[in-house]
């Protein structure tokens, strides 16, 4: 379903079988010129990915919807309950507490190493332009990578050895896929650097280039996790004969939103799940959260609102605190 900033798809290559993948992603404003309506402005002036922000401005957005605000509510209460859980070492926690301390200050902690730690949960708003998902969601895996510095080349060696394959497998004869490859794992090995923190982390989602590029790569994982389990997704495709032609319309090109299916294919390719928190009109006080695919936890945290996704996670230090991972 495309979103609803009506962008303009890049121009498929004729001669490749990836259609836009074949070439760089452009942003709606490229496409179309300076000559904007003001709500396409309005996205535009948008950061890729926002500053660090309090959950309880979910409150501010939800007001006038009662039954939102309600969920919203619940949502932080399930939250605090969360880091209070988390931040309740046992004996054995308190003696490795120094140890954590030295992998926080490096800037590689883990969710679960965060014990006793000063943090909360917080948020990320990103851009409403139809690629919101997989942006908070690759933003989620670097972060994740930050905060697990030891397990970054592991990750670049299963992009070049089995991902890009895959790719390049599906969409033959379009050369220029391994160039979305290359550019998410140039930027992955940015966080091997002991100088990395989040700020290099959101210069990265917030260079126009390599956030998008990174973008690309997601849609092509996903696109090639659905061509090669045709069997899995052709029966909730209903609107669509193939595969192929599902793929062409609803997850190759960029500013078209993700749905279940696309979640689904992208989490299978990467293998880290996702926990999504639904705020709509579904009934009851309580937020429905799934894991993508079926796990029993994910590290990776994104709130759903119908037509976009936003990025939540815990931080170890204050909210406020913008080098917090």
């Amino acid at each position: 379903m495309a979103d609803s900033n009506g962008g303009v798809e890049p121009v498929a290559d004729p001669n490749t079988s990836a259609g836009p993948m074949a070439e760089a992603p452009r942003t709606p404003q490229e496409n179309e010129g300076n000559s904007l309506p003001e709500w396409q402005q309005e996205i535009e002036s948008q950061p890729l990915v926002g500053k660090v922000e309090s959950l309880d401005c979910l409150f501010r957005d939800f007001e006038g919807n009662p039954a939102l605000c309600a969920k919203a509510r619940t949502f932080v209460k399930e939250q605090q309950q969360r880091r209070d859980a988390c931040c309740s070492p046992s004996p054995t926690e308190d003696r490795a507490q120094g140890a954590e301390e030295n992998e926080r200050e490096a800037g590689h902690s883990h969710e679960d190493a965060l014990h006793g730690a000063e943090g909360t949960w917080t948020m990320r708003r990103v851009r409403k332009d139809g690629c919101c998902f997989y942006r908070a969601y690759m933003y989620g895996v670097f972060l994740c990578f930050l905060r697990q510095r030891e397990k970054i080349k592991s990750f670049i060696k299963r992009i070049n050895d089995e991902l890009l394959p895959k790719v390049q497998e599906v969409n033959a004869g379009a050369e220029t896929v391994a160039d979305f490859a290359e550019e998410t794992v140039e930027n992955l090995e940015k966080l091997e650097s002991p100088e990395a923190n989040t700020q290099t982390l959101d210069d990265i989602f917030n260079d126009t280039c390599s956030s998008n590029y990174i973008v690309v790569f997601a849609r092509l994982l996903a696109s090639t996790h659905i061509k090669l389990n045709s069997e899995l997704y052709l029966p909730f495709l209903t609107a669509y004969a193939t595969v192929e032609d599902y793929c062409s319309h609803e997850v190759d090109p960029m500013w078209v939103e993700a749905e279940q299916p696309q979640i689904m294919a992208l989490t299978a390719m990467t293998q880290m799940p996702v926990e999504i928190v639904y705020f709509d009109q579904s009934p009851g006080e309580v937020p429905v959260r799934h894991i993508f695919p079926q796990s029993d936890d994910a590290q990776i945290h994104l709130i759903y609102r119908p037509g976009h996704y936003d990025f939540f996670f815990y931080s170890p230090r204050q909210a406020g605190a913008h080098q917090s991972t």
